[in-house]
């Protein structure tokens, strides 16, 4: 979950080129460390859940511009509203993904920390007077508040997050989803990897709500987790509002509903 990622489900922060049975990813930003982020998580998963992922071949993480090159998986993306087979073959992906061993040193994602939800607050002006203003206080106050320490630091068991559950980055074939695009992939919990799959704006309307009722999670924690990242989209598109206002106050009204739940 990135700024990169706001808006429709287009990345612009790579470039690819294939080449038979081979793609090559070309990073255009790396600030955060995404290809070695990617490349580990690639190689771990190619131990822990082969056929899950890109089959890792050659990389260098650290070149500038960095390049990271692996085998071509099938499948494409879901187009249009998920049916419930679609839902339970993901469910069957997710649930490979997030029963592999968790590396200890792999870093959380980017947004598993409160410090990076303070500091996404601090650098977003706040709202001048109207409609949206009272929400944006209160997501502000929530955010400021212990119950988002508890939250993010509370002892869940740890599992491995893709981080980006945006539909171009899980492809279906015959049944099965596999899963690409790891820049954003860490260490996380199930409430908030589910969250992210309702909250995110490129799966809205997809009906990848429903993902979460095909596992045990807590649901208070899920709730929390959603009113989280639904902020996360309501900061974005407040700077926005000058191309995307609708979409800001379709988001301004989700957000009201999270934070009254």
């Amino acid at each position: 979950m990135t700024t990169a990622a706001a808006g429709p489900p287009v990345r612009h922060t790579h470039a690819i080129t294939r080449d038979g049975e081979l793609i090559t990813k070309t990073f255009r930003s790396w600030s955060r460390g995404e290809p070695l982020r990617e490349w580990r998580a690639l190689r771990h998963l190619a131990e822990t859940a082969p056929g899950l992922a890109p089959e890792p071949v050659a990389a260098e993480p650290l070149a500038e511009p960095p390049w990271l090159r692996m085998r071509v998986v099938p499948g494409q993306p879901v187009t249009g509203p998920w049916t419930d087979d679609h839902l339970d073959a993901l469910a069957a992906s997710m649930r490979q993904l997030w029963s592999v061993p968790v590396p200890t040193a792999l870093d959380p994602i980017d947004f598993h920390s409160t410090a990076a939800w303070r500091d996404l607050v601090a650098r977003t002006p706040e709202l001048d007077p109207g409609p949206q203003r009272a929400v944006d206080l209160g997501i502000r106050r929530w955010i400021g508040s212990g119950e988002l320490v508890d939250l993010l630091t509370a002892d869940r068991p740890p599992i491995l997050g893709q981080g980006d559950p945006q539909v171009g980055n899980m492809l279906y074939d015959a049944g099965r989803f596999r899963l690409v695009d790891f820049e954003d992939a860490g260490r996380s919990d199930l409430a908030f990897e589910l969250a992210n799959f309702a909250e995110h704006l490129g799966t809205r309307g997809t009906g990848l709500d429903r993902l979460a009722d095909r596992f045990d999670v807590d649901p208070a924690r899920y709730w929390l987790c959603r009113r989280l990242i639904a902020s996360f989209w309501f900061f974005t598109l407040s700077t926005q509002r000058d191309r995307r206002n609708d979409e800001f106050v379709e988001q301004s009204t989700r957000l009201e509903a999270l934070l009254d739940r």
